[in-house]
C-alpha cells in the first residue's frame, strides 16, 4: 500500500523535475532596450529537496518540511566557462542567511543548484549575520566576493566587518584580511574588475538609510597595492553622477561593472519618488576606461522599473540588482523585485553600448526636457512621411 510518504514524494520529484526543464521565453514586444521573460528564474521550488526535506522515511514519516527556506533573492552573477553562475541569498526559517550557487547553460533558464550551499569563511566568536554579496571576476585570475558580517551581542550595538573571499571554482573559498574603512559605517563594498595604475579598486558606499537599504552618501573609490594592505584610507568620489536630488533622493550601488571597449558600464538602482509612492529603479552610467571614477555619460530616465503588475501592488515594488553577466555576446541582467524570486531582462551587447551612448542624459529643467523632445518629434516627421505611417 502506497503511504503518505510514497506519495509527497512522488509528487514533490515530479514538480521539481517539471520546473527544471521548464524553458523560459519573452514577455510582450518590450521597449526596444530589453527583453523581459515570463518566469522568473529562481524561485524557491528551486532548491533541492535535500535542503529542506528529511527524505528518511523512519524519521519524517509524512514528509514534513524541516529546514524550509523564506527568501531567494539579490543574485550575483558571473560567466564560468560555457554556464552563467548565480551566487543567490537564501534566508532560512530561522531567520539566517547562506548562500548558494546555481547554473544554467542558457541564462534564462533551467538552473541548477549545486548539491550544497555554498560555505563562505565567516568569524564563529559572536553570532553573526551576512549579507550585501557582491562578485567581482578579477583579471589576476580570482574570483572575489565581498561581503558584510553583521556582529552583535547583547552588551552593544552591532557591528558590520567588510569581509573579503576568493576562490577559482566558485566551492572553496580562501578569506582575505577584512577591508578596513576610517569611518565605522555600515558600507556595500565593491572591487573593480581590473587592476587600475597596478592597484586593487574597490568602490563603497555607506548605507545611511537603514530602512530603506539605500544612501544618500555617494559612491567612492579607494586603491591598495595588495591584500595584505588594503586599508581604504583615501577615499575618492565618483564624479559626475547626475541622479536629480528632488527625484533622487537615494541610491545603491549596484554589481561589478562592465568592461566595453568605450568605457566601463555601471548599473545601479535608484529610489524616486512618484504618484503612487516610492518608485525602485535601476539606472545604468560609463566611466571612463583608465579613470573609473571619470563619469563619461549617464542616460536619463531609468534603464528597468517594475512592470505593470507588480507596481500595483506596495508589497512588490521593490527592484534591486546585484549581478549581471556578459554571456554569448548578450547581456543578461538577474534583479529581485520579491524575496522569493529572482528575474532576468537580457539585451545583447551592443544594445546597451547604443543605450549608455546615445539616449539622453536628464535635464535640469522642465523647458529644457520639452524642448529636447519637440525637436524629436519635429525630426520624426520625415520619417513618418516616409513610411507611410
Amino acid at each position: 500500500m502506497q503511504t503518505t510518504y510514497d506519495t509527497r514524494l512522488f509528487q514533490l520529484a515530479s514538480e521539481y523535475e517539471h520546473l527544471m526543464r521548464r524553458s523560459n521565453y519573452y514577455k510582450g514586444l518590450g521597449n526596444g532596450i530589453l527583453d523581459r521573460y515570463e518566469h522568473p528564474v529562481l524561485t524557491i521550488g528551486h532548491l533541492p529537496l535535500t535542503w529542506q526535506y528529511d527524505l528518511n522515511p523512519d524519521a519524517n514519516p509524512n514528509l514534513m518540511l524541516r529546514q524550509g527556506v523564506l527568501s531567494i533573492a539579490n543574485a550575483g552573477a558571473i560567466t564560468v566557462g560555457d554556464k552563467i553562475a548565480l551566487v543567490t541569498r537564501l534566508q532560512s526559517f530561522d531567520g539566517q542567511f547562506f548562500f548558494a550557487l546555481a547554473e544554467s547553460s542558457t541564462g534564462v533558464d533551467r538552473f541548477r543548484f549545486r548539491n550544497y550551499p555554498t560555505v563562505l569563511p565567516i568569524m564563529t566568536t559572536v553570532r553573526t549575520n551576512i549579507f550585501n554579496l557582491r562578485l567581482t571576476p578579477h583579471e589576476d585570475g580570482w574570483i572575489y566576493a565581498l561581503y558584510n558580517l553583521r556582529q552583535k551581542d547583547q552588551n552593544s550595538a552591532a557591528t558590520y566587518h567588510h569581509a573579503v573571499a576568493r576562490t577559482k571554482d566558485l566551492q572553496e573559498w580562501e578569506s582575505l584580511p577584512d577591508l578596513s574603512f576610517d569611518a565605522p559605517a555600515q558600507r556595500l563594498c565593491l572591487l573593480h574588475p581590473a587592476l587600475i595604475n597596478g592597484k586593487y579598486m574597490v568602490y563603497s558606499q555607506q548605507i545611511d538609510q537603514l530602512q530603506t537599504g539605500f544612501s544618500r552618501m555617494p559612491i567612492t573609490i579607494s586603491s591598495f597595492d595588495d591584500w595584505a594592505h588594503s586599508a581604504c584610507t583615501e577615499e575618492n568620489t565618483v564624479h559626475g553622477i547626475a541622479f536629480p536630488e528632488i527625484e533622487t533622493p537615494a541610491y545603491l550601488l549596484g554589481p561589478c561593472p562592465i568592461k566595453t571597449p568605450i568605457g566601463w558600464i555601471h548599473l545601479c538602482a535608484g529610489l524616486r519618488r512618484s504618484s503612487y509612492g516610492w518608485r525602485h529603479i535601476l539606472q545604468v552610467f560609463l566611466t571612463d576606461l583608465n579613470d573609473p571614477s571619470k563619469v563619461l555619460s549617464q542616460p536619463g530616465g531609468h534603464f528597468l522599473e517594475l512592470n505593470e503588475k507588480d507596481k500595483s501592488s506596495p508589497a512588490l515594488r521593490m527592484l534591486h540588482s546585484n549581478g549581471w553577466a556578459v554571456f554569448q555576446n548578450k547581456v543578461h541582467l538577474y534583479y529581485t523585485n520579491l524575496d522569493n524570486r529572482v528575474q532576468v531582462v537580457s539585451m545583447p551587447l551592443e544594445r546597451l553600448l547604443d543605450y549608455v551612448s546615445n539616449t539622453p542624459q536628464n535635464q535640469t529643467d522642465a523647458s529644457t526636457s520639452l524642448k529636447l523632445r519637440m525637436e524629436m518629434i519635429k525630426e520624426n516627421q520625415a520619417f513618418m512621411n516616409r513610411f507611410h505611417l
